[in-house]
């Protein structure tokens, strides 16, 4: 972990355990501080904003999302590599649609390296593009598989064949073994959800005989981006409070507690088109405040509306604020081949509530 964000997370537990008066005052304090001289060493970036299945608390995949589809251009997305160069250390591929749709993502990835950038990506494990994306020296994988039988999958990752993930999976992970020096690190992923987390110990011992390097247990988001009130998608969605707490992912109510301090003012999201966006909830684009690939990304960084957006997002004034489900509660990750002790008797549980159909 790093230094910066050790101090994110520590200020918030803190402020999180103090009086309401000392929680505001904080923030407001944190609302003046210069954050445009602190340049981002993260960013998130989006490929496409495409996508080929239907997952229902997903803005794209849900058919709520305005912005028109777009494929990020390789060579605009090369200057904005060399103007970052100097201070991003890691970007993340991925955002609102599926990277490896993406006819040229290959590229993308070997440019981002040649940027001397660590790479990382997200997908469904759909498409057979892994030779490809190990190939270009991705540095990192987060492969989404939420079950372990196609009935259960198929309820979340709607279009999406589990057979056909797994066989990618296998071969990613081939992939990776053959490549000289190693190959990236592969993550999956279980958003634990309240129609799988029987399967939670079932998916463990999948992630140990694939040859996963570790499984991410991630906490269902569940917003009001869909017509739907929040409360019921959330009785639909999260799992049972026994089997949630039992395995660390139990939050106190159905948002839990959010951040009073939140981290994306460091951050940045820039879209397929170049535009660059306050927020990872910012699906629509709606908060735009600059296009890195027509002015710079420095200028967007330092400009004025990124600056006002910024205090609003730390005030939590946005109305994309109001709509958020982050919260301090992190993924359980961990060696799928040697569980922490303390998990063994979740995954014992999750596994007789599986038995008992």
């Amino acid at each position: 972990m790093s230094l910066r964000r050790h101090a994110y997370e520590q200020a918030n537990r803190l402020l999180l355990a103090g009086p309401a008066p000392l929680r505001r005052a904080a923030v407001g304090a944190a609302a003046l501080l210069p954050f445009a001289r602190v340049l981002p060493r993260f960013m998130m970036v989006e490929p496409t904003n495409a996508c080929d299945l239907a997952c229902p608390l997903c803005p794209v995949g849900a058919r709520t999302m305005t912005r028109a589809r777009g494929f990020l251009d390789p060579d605009a997305y090369r200057g904005l590599l060399d103007e970052v160069r100097t201070h991003v250390r890691r970007i993340l591929m991925i955002f609102a649609g599926e990277p490896l749709l993406h006819p040229r993502i290959g590229e993308l990835i070997a440019a981002t390296n040649a940027a001397g950038i660590h790479c990382g990506v997200g997908t469904h494990g759909n498409l057979d593009r892994m030779q490809e994306i190990v190939d270009a020296g991705v540095d990192a994988v987060l492969f989404a598989l939420d079950g372990t039988t196609q009935a259960t999958y198929g309820v979340y990752r709607r279009g999406g064949s589990l057979d056909t993930a797994l066989a990618n999976l296998a071969r990613l992970v081939a992939a990776r073994d053959r490549r000289p020096g190693g190959g990236p690190a592969v993550t999956l992923q279980m958003v634990v959800m309240r129609h799988n987390v029987h399967q939670v110990g079932e998916f463990v011992r999948l992630g140990a005989d694939a040859g996963v390097d570790a499984v991410s247990l991630r906490p269902v988001c569940v917003n009001d981006f869909f017509g739907d009130e929040p409360l019921d998608l959330a009785e639909r969605w999260t799992p049972p409070d026994d089997l949630a707490r039992a395995l660390g992912l139990h939050r106190d109510g159905w948002r839990g507690a959010r951040p009073p301090l939140c981290e994306w003012p460091l951050q940045s999201v820039v879209l397929h088109n170049g535009d660059v966006t306050v927020c990872c909830y910012d699906a629509d684009g709606r908060h735009v405040v600059g296009n890195a690939f027509r002015e710079g990304f420095a200028t967007v960084w330092h400009g004025a509306a990124l600056a006002a957006a910024r205090r609003r997002v730390v005030r939590q004034s946005l109305p994309l604020c109001a709509r958020c489900d982050l919260n301090m509660l992190e993924p359980v990750v961990f060696d799928p081949r040697q569980p922490p002790a303390h998990l063994l008797p979740a995954l014992d549980a999750t596994t007789a509530a599986a038995a008992r159909g």
